[in-house]
């Protein structure tokens, strides 16, 4: 009787050993991106940025929060180029990797103000993660950029 009573105990044990195991895959494999800082690694690699087109990512709209460099070469506002139907700049990483993050912004002297403040410190970024598609060499990969709208997403 006491026999019978361990084996069902320990068929109960490993069951709820493997259903807590597969709850929680599902939690804590992304690191909160609202919170904490993504390095450009970080961002790629969380949600697997590039990836292969036509499939919806479920990081698309989503809030992240980056940091990173400018790179100073690659800042386009319209008090500088009147022309330009878009407003964007670029974040880099010491490694090479890199993030455009474009401005939606009616008057966006502030945004480029702010980022004036950072020309040679670590900026940090806080936007809406956006899907761009890249065809490169007869194929098309999903990469991403960020949106902002308001000048205090600069830190």
């Amino acid at each position: 009787m006491i026999n019978l009573w361990n084996r069902q105990l320990n068929a109960t044990g490993i069951g709820v050993l493997i259903i807590a195991a597969v709850i929680s895959c599902g939690m804590g494999g992304r690191p909160s991106p609202k919170n904490t800082p993504l390095s450009l690694k970080s961002l790629y690699s969380t949600y697997r940025i590039p990836s292969i087109c036509g499939v919806a990512p479920d990081w698309d709209g989503q809030t992240v929060t980056i940091k990173g460099y400018l790179d100073l070469n690659n800042i386009f506002d319209k008090q500088r180029y009147p022309r330009l139907v878009y407003e964007k700049f670029k974040v880099l990483d010491r490694q090479g990797r890199s993030i455009e993050v474009w401005v939606d912004v009616a008057d966006s002297r502030a945004v480029f103000s702010a980022l004036s403040q950072k020309r040679n410190s670590q900026v940090v970024i806080r936007g809406r993660l956006a899907a761009v598609e890249m065809p490169i060499a007869g194929q098309c990969l999903l990469g991403a950029k960020v949106w902002i709208n308001d000048s205090s997403q600069i830190q």
